[in-house]
């Protein structure tokens, strides 16, 4: 469990774990691992299959879109990176590359849907993944498939985390959260089922924002497909 503060950090988690503890405790120990980047080394490159998600412990990271002809972003302790291979089939957008010694935490999407596959928290991911899949499905009908590694907004993610609770809250039968407002004052009530009033959220598109600034980038990507084991 040395892993749980670290996934904690993202809201996703944060909620699966009051949903379904025993699935996150056994991705910390089973599906999570600590990796060490030396000044100048290379991560992962464009175009190249993605196969975890990562989350910055320390250090200094520069991420190159794939032309390498844009302003390149600084990647700080605390960051999120690719979180679409955990709900897409996912290739690297990019090029990520350490400024220093860097250290990160990955997460195995194999291991995670694995995990996933019996799981209780299992509804609920799905919830979240076809929320993820349906903003990628609106891109390409607006022609707008320019995607990234990168996250960028934690409070449109947590948007989208409340937005995915709700739909599976009334699917299991469970009273919605309390409120739009009791989470944005404490991010945790609103994940336990016991708390009841309020009417949640009704429309999801605030939640879309969120996917809009993680996924922007100036590279053209090509089309990608939800995996099959997460619908």
């Amino acid at each position: 469990e040395v892993y749980l503060p670290v996934i904690n950090r993202h809201p996703l988690f944060r909620a699966l774990n009051r949903i379904d503890e025993a699935s996150v405790v056994a991705i910390c120990t089973t599906a999570m691992s600590e990796q060490t980047l030396a000044m100048a080394q290379e991560k992962f490159a464009s175009h190249k299959r993605a196969t975890h998600m990562y989350i910055v412990l320390s250090g200094s990271l520069i991420y190159y879109y794939a032309d390498d002809m844009s302003e390149p972003q600084d990647v700080d302790p605390g960051m999120v990176m690719c979180e679409a291979v955990l709900w897409v089939n996912w290739d690297h957008k990019g090029r990520l590359v350490a400024a220093a010694v860097s250290d990160l935490v990955a997460l195995s999407a194999e291991t995670f849907h694995n995990l996933l596959q019996n799981a209780a928290g299992r509804p609920f991911c799905r919830c979240y993944a076809r929320l993820f899949y349906a903003r990628i499905k609106e891109w390409e009908a607006e022609d707008m498939d320019c995607l990234s590694d990168l996250e960028e907004s934690l409070m449109e993610t947590k948007e989208m985390v409340k937005a995915a609770y709700t739909r599976w809250a009334d699917s299991s039968g469970l009273r919605p959260m309390a409120s739009a407002t009791s989470f944005n004052t404490d991010p945790e009530t609103f994940l336990d089922p016991r708390l009841g009033g309020g009417e949640g959220i009704d429309n999801v598109s605030s939640a879309f924002g969120f996917l809009s600034r993680m996924l922007r980038c100036v590279h053209r990507a090509p089309r990608e497909r939800l995996m099959r084991t997460q619908v």
